[in-house]
């Protein structure tokens, strides 16, 4: 295997010793794991929920929900700081 592709859903309970421990390289997707040095593939999750939220009132929306998964996460967090 040349490596793994992952789209971890905790930043905290993702265990890749597994992987490490084999010098298996590791790049996450959507995701960053807190205190990890493995590579990323991620977008501005802050400013695209800027955008959207934007967007919402410029049409008019005046009731505009959110839903976020757990604040422990990284890409909660900023999308909820981009609402």
């Amino acid at each position: 295997m040349a490596g793994v592709v992952l789209s971890p859903a905790s930043s905290t309970q993702t265990r890749l010793d597994v992987l490490t421990e084999r010098n298996i390289p590791v790049v996450t997707i959507d995701r960053r794991i807190r205190g990890s040095d493995f590579d990323s593939v991620t977008i501005n999750n802050r400013d695209v929920a800027r955008q959207a939220t934007t967007h919402l009132i410029e049409q008019r929306c005046r009731r505009i929900g959110f839903i976020a998964g757990p604040s422990v996460t990284t890409t909660a967090r900023d999308r909820l700081a981009g609402y």
